[in-house]
C-alpha cells in the first residue's frame, strides 16, 4: 500500500479546492445554487425597471424585454413553444411564464433574467392561466383547468390550493363542479381571495388561514349578508394592504366597483353605472386601472376602453379602444397596455397622449413590469 506524501496530500488538497471554487462559480452563474438552497445566490444581475412582454415579430410568440421609453428590445426567448403570461419575480432574477406545445398542453415554464436555463416548472394536467408570483416570490402560482395551484420556483412541491380536499369532496357528494377564474394571495400573505364560477354567477370568496372551506365575501346591508356576485366579476389585491377591489356586473347592466377591508370586514363602494372588468390596483393604493366593457351578448363582452379610477375620490378618467393586459409601473405612477397589437404606456396623473412604444413590430401582449429596484 502507498502511502500519500504530505507534499502530494497539499497538491490534492488544493486542486480539489480549485476544484471547488471553479464549481461554485459555474453553479452561482447558473443559478443552481439557488435552486438547492431555495435563495437567490447567483453571479447574474437581476433585471430591473424593464417590460417584459410577448411578441411574434420572429415568426411566433416569443418572450422579449425592453427600456419603459422602448428602446433596447430584444428577445429572451427563440424555441418551438407559444409563450404567454410572463411574470417577473420579485427578486428580478426569473421570469416564470406559460408555454404551449405543438399538441396543445401548456405548463408553466421559467427562464433566467438574461434568457438562459430555461426550464419547465410543472407537470399537471389542464390548460394554465392566471400566472403569478406569490407575495415574497417563493412560489408561483396559476389557474390549471379551473383549479388553483401553486409550486415553488423550482417546480417542486405542486399543491391544489383550491379547491380544498374539503370542498373537492363536497363536489363530488353533490356531484358538480365549481370552476374558480381567478385568485391571488394577499401581499401580507395567508389570505387567499378568488372569484369562482357558481350556477348564479361569478362570486368572490376568499380562504382565511387555518380553514378548509372557502367563505363568500358579504356586504351587510340592513343586517343582511349579500354575496358579492354578479354575471361579471373580477378582483385585485391592493400592494400594501389587506384591501380588495371587487368589480360586479350584473345582467340588468349595472356595474360597479367596491373595495373590501378584510381587517374590519366592510365592503365600501367606490362608483357605478359602467360595466366594468378586469383591474389592476396600483402600488401607491390611492388608483386603480379597471376594463370598461360593453355587452354584445349574455356573459359575453367587448372591451371598449380603460378607466383610471381615484379610489378615494370615484374620479375617473378614460383611454378609449380594446385596451388589454395592462399592468402598472412598480412606483405605480405609469401604465403599460396592450391595445392593436402594439404596446403603450400612459402616465396615471397627466394629460399626457399614450406612447406607442412596440409601433407595429409584430404583434405585441402580455406586458409586466420587473421591479423598480431589488432589495
Amino acid at each position: 500500500m502507498r502511502l500519500i506524501k504530505f507534499t502530494e496530500l497539499k497538491g490534492i488538497l488544493a486542486l480539489s479546492g480549485i476544484a471547488l471554487i471553479f464549481a461554485t462559480v459555474y453553479l452561482g452563474f447558473r443559478g443552481t445554487i439557488s435552486e438547492w438552497i431555495g435563495r437567490p445566490i447567483t453571479l447574474k444581475d437581476p433585471i430591473t425597471n424593464k417590460i417584459v412582454f410577448v411578441s411574434d415579430r420572429g415568426g411566433q410568440p416569443d418572450l422579449w424585454i425592453m427600456d419603459p421609453d422602448g428602446s433596447n428590445q430584444k428577445a429572451l426567448t427563440n424555441d418551438a413553444l407559444v409563450e404567454t403570461s410572463p411574470a417577473v419575480s420579485p427578486d428580478g432574477l426569473t421570469i416564470a411564464y406559460i408555454g404551449r406545445d405543438g399538441s396543445g398542453n401548456t405548463e408553466v415554464y421559467a427562464v433566467d433574467a438574461d434568457g438562459t436555463h430555461r426550464r419547465r416548472i410543472t407537470k399537471i394536467t389542464g390548460a394554465k392561466s392566471d400566472l403569478k408570483f406569490s407575495p415574497d416570490g417563493r412560489r408561483i402560482i396559476f389557474l390549471a383547468s379551473g383549479e388553483v395551484w401553486q409550486v415553488d420556483k423550482q417546480g417542486n412541491h405542486p399543491k391544489r390550493l383550491l379547491p380544498t380536499e374539503q370542498e373537492m369532496a363536497m363536489q363530488r357528494f353533490n356531484d358538480r363542479r365549481s370552476a374558480y377564474i381567478w385568485a391571488d394571495e394577499s401581499p401580507a400573505g395567508g389570505v387567499i381571495a378568488a372569484i369562482r364560477n357558481e350556477d348564479e354567477g361569478k362570486m368572490a370568496v376568499w380562504l382565511v388561514p387555518g380553514e378548509d372551506v372557502t367563505q363568500p365575501i358579504v356586504d351587510v346591508v340592513e343586517q343582511q349578508q349579500i354575496p358579492l356576485i354578479g354575471e361579471n366579476a373580477c378582483a385585485a389585491w391592493a400592494t400594501d394592504e389587506q384591501r380588495l377591489a371587487v368589480t360586479l356586473t350584473g345582467r340588468d347592466d349595472a356595474g360597479m366597483l367596491v373595495v373590501v377591508d378584510y381587517e374590519s370586514d366592510t365592503v365600501n363602494p367606490i362608483f357605478g353605472g359602467s360595466l366594468l372588468g378586469a383591474i389592476e390596483w396600483s402600488s401607491n393604493g390611492s388608483v386603480v386601472a379597471v376594463e370598461h366593457l360593453k355587452r354584445v351578448a349574455a356573459d359575453q363582452y367587448d372591451i371598449i376602453g380603460l378607466l383610471i379610477a381615484d379610489i378615494a375620490t370615484g374620479e375617473t378618467r378614460e383611454i378609449e379602444g380594446a385596451v388589454s393586459h395592462f399592468k402598472w409601473s412598480p412606483d405605480g405612477e405609469t401604465l403599460v397596455y396592450s391595445q392593436d397589437g402594439d404596446l403603450y404606456i400612459v402616465k396615471a396623473n397627466s394629460n399626457e397622449e399614450p406612447v406607442n412604444l412596440t409601433k407595429g413590430k409584430g404583434r405585441n401582449t402580455s406586458p409586466t413590469w420587473a421591479p423598480e429596484a431589488v432589495r
